[in-house]
C-alpha cells in the first residue's frame, strides 16, 4: 500500500528581547518575505541566536523536526573569508550545533561578500567546501535541489542571477527543469 504524506507548511517566528526573553510569535496572514526572515534567519552572530536556538530545541522536541533551513545572509555583514573562517563556529556551531538535525543552507548576498553587494563570488564557494566536512551544514553546491518526503525544494543561486555570473540564469533555469525528477540531494554541475 502506498502511503500519503500529509505536509503542513507553517513558519515559526521566534523573537528575542534585550534581557534574553524567546517569544514564540505567529506568522500574520499576509506577509513580507523581509519582514520574516530578514531578523530571524540569519547567523548574525549576536547574542540572541542563542535563545532562539533554545526555543528551536524545546519546539522540536515536542513537536520533532527533519531539518532546518538557513534562507541566506549566513554569515554577515560579509561572508566568509575560508572554509575555516571562524565564523563558522561563532555564528552556526555554537548556536545550533546541539540540534540534532541537518540544515539545509542557500546562499544570500551577505553570503557573497561586498559588505552585502554580492560580488565576491569565490565567498559562496568557501561554504560549500566547509559543508563537504559538515554534515549538518548541507550546501553541495551554490544552487541545488533536495527532496524531503513528497516535497521538492529547490535552493536557488539569486546572487548569481542578480550579478549574471556565468550566465546564472540559463545555467539554472537548465539545471532546475531537470533536477525536480532526480531523487534525494542533487547538486548543480
Amino acid at each position: 500500500p502506498r502511503q500519503i504524506i500529509t505536509i503542513e507548511v507553517t513558519y515559526n517566528l521566534f523573537t528575542s528581547d534585550d534581557e534574553n526573553n524567546t517569544t514564540l510569535m505567529e506568522a500574520p496572514e499576509h506577509w513580507e518575505i523581509e519582514d520574516a526572515f530578514d531578523h530571524y534567519a540569519d547567523c548574525n552572530g549576536y547574542d540572541d541566536q542563542y535563545p532562539v536556538a533554545s526555543a528551536m530545541a524545546q519546539k522540536c522536541s515536542q513537536d520533532g523536526c527533519d531539518f532546518g533551513m538557513l534562507l541566506g545572509d549566513n554569515f554577515y555583514n560579509s561572508g566568509v573569508s575560508s572554509a575555516t573562517d571562524e565564523q563558522f563556529y561563532g555564528k552556526f556551531e555554537q548556536p545550533y550545533g546541539g540540534l540534532p538535525f541537518p540544515f539545509f543552507v542557500t546562499l544570500g548576498n551577505h553570503d557573497y561578500g561586498g559588505d552585502g553587494a554580492g560580488y565576491e563570488f569565490e565567498k559562496g564557494l568557501y561554504q560549500v567546501q566547509y559543508a563537504q566536512t559538515h554534515p549538518q551544514f548541507v550546501l553541495p553546491a551554490e544552487y541545488y535541489s533536495f527532496k524531503e518526503a513528497a516535497a521538492s525544494f529547490l535552493g536557488l543561486g539569486t546572487n548569481l542571477i542578480f550579478w549574471d555570473n556565468a550566465s546564472a540564469m540559463d545555467v539554472q533555469g537548465d539545471f532546475f527543469s531537470t533536477a525536480s525528477s532526480s531523487p534525494r540531494t542533487t547538486a548543480s554541475p
